[in-house]
């Protein structure tokens, strides 16, 4: 296949179907395109420094994100000292991008739960999605608050959590 310098759509519904489609057929890739297409300062991200580009396939046009070179990208940030904000995507997006780089199957990231914390809510809850639809569950949603009847961390397992670690269980 040979890529086509041709420029990205703007227009994002086009850009995404593109995506979608240098993704499949496998789910856990499209997982990964669809996590990193729906945080838009990391899509943004990414545009801006060249890691999503097009190319022209066989019988029709795709585009295919640089997962591996925006990973690097980001190690480089991380090791000069720069401020991930001012210079590249923010802590939670950084955390976003090592989920969908997880799902591509890049050994470099290492387990997960060093990065988890760095989630904002919105983003957990397109990380948690990400691993539904990467699992076969391609229209599960998940709702952060569900089992809370009140305020954030009310619900059984918060309860059981804070219990457990006072010693009260």
């Amino acid at each position: 296949m040979e890529e086509n310098k041709a420029p990205l759509p703007q227009d994002g519904s086009e850009l995404y179907k593109l995506i979608m489609r240098g993704a499949s057929p496998f789910w856990q890739v499209e997982a990964a395109a669809r996590l990193v297409f729906q945080v838009e300062t990391l899509r943004g991200w990414l545009l801006s420094n060249g890691f999503i580009e097009r190319c022209e396939g066989q019988s029709r046009p795709y585009a295919r994100i640089l997962f591996s070179e925006a990973l690097d990208r980001v190690g480089e940030l991380n090791k000069s000292g720069r401020d991930f904000d001012a210079y590249g995507p923010g802590e939670s997006e950084r955390a976003v991008l090592l989920v969908a780089v997880s799902l591509v199957g890049d050994s470099q990231v290492g387990t997960l739960r060093h990065f988890m914390p760095d989630l904002e809510e919105d983003h957990a809850q397109l990380v948690a999605e990400a691993m539904m639809y990467a699992a076969g569950f391609m229209d599960a949603t998940v709702d952060p608050w569900g089992n809370s009847p009140g305020l954030p961390g009310t619900g059984p397992n918060a309860v059981e959590h804070k219990n457990r670690n006072l010693g009260l269980d």
